[in-house]
């Protein structure tokens, strides 16, 4: 059964990069920007009180979600530091492209003081209204959340949205799922 699950999941990710690649870099800034607009919207009416968001840069057609919050928070995002995954502050002109995650990507410098963000967007494949997610396979997101108590905010496009996902018992809700169309109160702390 585990092997079984292993394969759809790969056939999954598979199916959903190709669907990503086809989205120009026109359109993907299009809706990155409508995306960026729900959350400034969902994080204006809410109560959270912080400044600090966690992130993360995206790469291979991930939305930029930090467009319509630029001005407003400060921005922390990954590194992996010994063997661990850990979110250090950072402007997003100053991070730097490395090889972190077994692939290039732009990481903080981990010089500075490590940050646990009280509010996290987290990337995804696909996503259930549910709060499934389902990431690209390495699970640098998975065991940092495992013992993470914040909020978590998932950010993908709506042709990332699936009926449902072959899950396993340490896969970790979301709290939210933001899209170009529409905000997902999946546990409902607002």
């Amino acid at each position: 059964m585990g092997n079984d699950l292993e394969v759809n999941k790969a056939d999954l990710r598979k199916s959903v990069k190709k669907e990503l690649a086809l989205i120009s870099n026109e359109e993907l800034m299009h809706l990155s920007s409508l995306l960026s607009k729900n959350l400034a919207s969902f994080l204006r009416s809410s109560r959270f009180t912080t400044n600090t968001l966690g992130g993360f840069f995206p790469i291979q057609k991930e939305p930029h979600w930090f467009l319509s919050i630029l001005t407003q928070y400060k921005f922390c995002f990954p590194a992996y530091v010994n063997g661990k995954m850990k979110f250090y502050e950072s402007k997003i002109e100053d991070l730097k492209e490395k090889l972190d995650f077994n692939f290039p990507t732009f990481v903080p410098d981990t010089d500075g003081t490590e940050i646990i963000p009280e509010l996290m967007v987290i990337p995804g494949l696909l996503f259930t209204k549910q709060g499934e997610r389902l990431g690209r396979g390495k699970g640098f997101f998975d065991r940092y959340l495992e013992n993470y108590e914040g909020i978590k905010i998932a950010v993908g496009f709506d042709l990332q949205i699936a009926d449902q996902l072959p899950t396993e018992k340490h896969d970790i809700i979301m709290d939210y799922i933001i899209t170009e169309k529409e905000i997902v109160h999946v546990k409902g702390v607002l």
